[in-house]
């Protein structure tokens, strides 16, 4: 769990890779002869009278920070399935954050075409 919505706020980019970093501490990191493709699901709770923020606010910072702590290969979707999602949890009294990290495939971009935008 984490303050989720002060990292937009506050410009931290290095709150965020903290995060990730804590997070996925057991999660293997891509390296020249393991590129694994992911899927990753950022979520983000807010409890009763917190603002919800915009998606899209959260959603560079995280994929910036997955990133960089070397989870993922690239973020465009030859390697990356990603979604952010916010809800609602009246027992958070903070904003808390839930990373989810599945690998679907091992190989390389050509094995995989790009989905349509």
């Amino acid at each position: 769990a984490g303050k989720a919505g002060r990292f937009i706020e506050q410009g931290g980019k290095q709150a965020m890779i903290k995060l990730v970093n804590a997070y996925a501490q057991h999660v293997p990191r891509v390296t020249e002869t393991y590129r694994p493709i992911r899927r990753i699901r950022f979520t983000v709770f807010y409890g009763k009278g917190q603002r919800k923020h915009d998606k899209d606010a959260f959603d560079k910072v995280a994929k910036d920070a997955i990133k960089r702590a070397g989870i993922i290969v690239d973020d465009n979707t030859i390697w990356l399935e990603w979604e952010v999602a916010l809800e609602r949890d009246n027992a958070v009294k903070t904003h808390a954050v839930r990373l989810e990290i599945w690998d679907l495939e091992q190989g390389k971009p050509t094995q995989r075409k790009a989905k349509a935008s």
